[in-house]
């Protein structure tokens, strides 16, 4: 079998290009809305009937930060929410979380 080689007489465009080597911005998009709605009934029972939830957040490049507490308050609009934990009251920004535990 031969090797497949370009044709050098094909130009390839700069358009072409930029649309061929572009990597997705998410690997696996369909696993990230699984986990983003099993996240929201989660908060939501939480919410409602004060589940126990233990969440992972990021906090820096490779560290990570446990919060275990029941949720209080959501607010969509800065996209945040409060948990309260047996210290307090403590506010965590959802686009920080990596995971949600429910202890039920």
């Amino acid at each position: 079998m031969q090797k497949a080689r370009f044709p050098s007489t094909h130009m390839v465009l700069p358009e072409y290009r930029r649309l061929t080597f572009k990597q997705p911005a998410d690997p696996n998009p369909i696993e990230h809305v699984k986990n983003r709605q099993e996240f929201q009934r989660l908060l939501e029972l939480s919410l409602q009937h004060g589940v126990v939830l233990q969440i992972t957040c990021r906090s820096g490049k490779n560290q990570w930060r446990l919060n275990t507490g029941i949720v209080k308050k959501i607010n969509p609009h800065s996209g945040t929410l409060t948990l309260q934990t047996l210290e307090g009251p403590h506010k965590i920004d959802t686009r920080q979380i990596v995971d949600i535990i429910s202890f039920t």
